[in-house]
């Protein structure tokens, strides 16, 4: 770090955990669950930025999950026959503008520029707008399936 930015870095991971909750609230166990643990994981390594094993375990757990979760989008857009594909879209969406501000944090590090960190925060942010709509759509699906199935 250059100058601590991993504090921002540090508070805006405390933030990615509000979609877990917010999910877990509403009996969404399974993505919930998972947004929880990558909160924590990723708020372990940025108290404490070095390169061990806590940043590999965020680099691998974040990237499983970002597989995990586009995949199960677009199951769930497929199963049910497109109904909410504009919803769809939109987390999509939002999930590639996280991994763009998060290919250009990393291009900035890389070059020693040093607001690097803004764009990281920007990639945190949206997860959580991303994650907040993916879960909310999860929720929508559990509790109407049987209605959205039977069209």
């Amino acid at each position: 770090m250059y100058n601590n930015e991993n504090i921002c870095l540090t508070f805006t991971s405390v933030f990615l955990i509000l979609p877990g909750i917010y999910g877990l609230y509403f009996n969404e166990t399974i993505f919930s669950s998972l947004i929880v643990m990558s909160s924590i994981i990723s708020y372990n390594f940025w108290i404490n930025p070095k390169y061990d094993i806590y940043r590999i375990i965020d680099l691998v757990y974040t990237r499983t999950n970002t597989l995990l979760f586009l995949v199960y989008n677009l199951y769930l857009n497929h199963k049910y026959y497109y109904v909410l594909l504009h919803i769809h879209i939109i987390i999509q969406l939002i999930w590639t503008m996280a991994y763009i501000s998060y290919l250009i944090a990393t291009t900035c590090y890389d070059k020693k520029y040093t607001f690097w960190f803004i764009f990281h925060m920007c990639a945190h942010f949206f997860v959580i707008l991303g994650n907040f709509t993916f879960v909310n759509l999860v929720i929508f699906y559990n509790n109407h399936e049987k209605n959205l199935l039977t069209y």
